[in-house]
């Protein structure tokens, strides 16, 4: 019996080897099989998709640890005081708004760590390499993405409300359900009559799309974006520092797309599978 039992944990040791075997060395940092397998699944992608992103992703985490880039809790809050100031919503009701988009507000935390992480990065790489843009290109960007700076007076929205949230999450996958325990109802809202929190949720919801589903005293609702009646088109000079920090931000994109690409020809990999 004693045997028995070793001749097993030796075959699942070989089993367990075979399974999480290295596939490669970036920097004498290994990426396993896997790894491999489970951003796969994650991410529904290719053997090839998923190791040439845990390839940037180590390359990427290791130039953080090269020039200490760390973000603090503290950081990651006061960046979204800022947001929830410059969309003129009460911080406390901005993280309600956030939870019932993302379902757990740590996600939404984890992504703005991101960001923040990014940024920091790109400071300490980029110093003198961005040209700053004219007044020029701020309005050719401007005119050639008009529709992009509208606001509505009013909104062709069907509202719908349900005390199952699980019937409106079926629901938001497949328009054409039937759910009887789903009220449906047509509404015409105009932007004077609806709280601003609701007004930044119809702004930044494209036409053809759900909004976040939100609960009001233990009803599910969620909006349907019909149409965006009476499309006013802001100033420029409304959108002016927008439109600066989008062009700001596809130079920075640019840029690292550029130096992790020649990072990764200069890496010392050792593909070992």
């Amino acid at each position: 019996m004693k045997f028995i039992c070793i001749y097993l944990l030796i075959i699942s040791f070989l089993n367990a080897g075979l399974i999480n075997k290295i596939l490669l060395v970036v920097n004498e940092e290994p990426i396993t099989s896997y790894d491999v397998d489970v951003l796969m699944i994650q991410k529904n992608i290719n053997k090839d998709e998923a190791i040439a992103s845990l390839l940037s992703k180590v390359l990427y985490t290791q130039e953080l640890k090269k020039h200490d880039i760390e973000v603090s809790d503290y950081e990651i809050e006061s960046y979204m005081k800022q947001l929830a100031k410059a969309n003129n919503i009460d911080f406390d009701k901005f993280k309600e708004l956030i939870t019932q988009k993302y379902g757990n507000f740590s996600i939404y935390e984890n992504e703005i760590k991101n960001e923040i992480t990014r940024q920091k990065l790109v400071n300490t790489l980029l110093v003198g390499q961005l040209r700053r843009p004219t007044n020029d290109d701020l309005m050719i960007y401007y005119n050639n993405n008009i529709d992009s700076f509208s606001t509505a007076s009013k909104f062709d929205v069907i509202q719908y409300s349900t005390k199952n949230r699980e019937s409106l999450v079926k629901l938001q996958n497949n328009l054409m359900l039937n759910l009887k325990d789903i009220k449906k109802e047509v509404l015409i809202l105009s932007k004077d009559t609806i709280n601003k929190e609701l007004l930044y949720i119809f702004n930044n919801t494209k036409k053809g799309v759900f909004t976040p589903i939100s609960n009001i005293q233990d009803i599910f609702i969620s909006f349907y974006i019909k149409h965006k009646i009476d499309l006013k088109q802001l100033k420029f000079s409304e959108v002016k520092d927008k439109i600066f920090n989008i062009l700001i931000k596809k130079q920075e994109t640019k840029y690292l797309e550029t130096f992790f690409y020649k990072l990764k020809l200069d890496a010392n990999i050792r593909i070992l599978d």
